[in-house]
């Protein structure tokens, strides 16, 4: 699940702390892993009608307990109709998933919903 970089990184420092992530610059490594991913993305002929329309991605650097840095890459929702793909970490729970939390609650919320538009004057 972890990548290592395809391009050396040695000189690159890695950061002191995380930044504030709504206002600042992008680290080198970040703006190295986010265009590996981009790289990768364009190997995916398959998504590439739906990553025209729009789709976020994300990296994290990472440091494994034996110094060695890469990162995680990961997508926002669902691409090619599943959130389960090889190169990207898996997401925290499944909306897929027919028993899981998400479509037993959306099942909830669809009944009242119905219930409300029947009991509307």
């Amino acid at each position: 699940m972890i990548h290592f970089f395809k391009k050396s990184i040695a000189a690159i420092k890695l950061p002191d702390k995380f930044t504030y992530p709504f206002h600042y610059i992008p680290h080198p490594l970040c703006i190295l892993a986010a265009e590996e991913v981009k790289t990768y993305l364009t190997t995916q002929s398959q998504w590439q009608k739906e990553l025209q329309q729009g789709k976020m991605f994300g990296v994290l650097i990472v440091q494994t307990p034996e110094n060695k840095i890469g990162y995680l890459a990961a997508f926002s929702g669902i691409l090619a109709g599943t959130n389960l793909h090889p190169f990207f970490v898996p997401p925290i729970y499944d909306l897929l998933q027919p028993q899981g939390f998400f479509k037993i609650e959306e099942e909830h919320i669809s009944a009242i919903n119905a219930h409300i538009t029947r009991t509307q004057f």
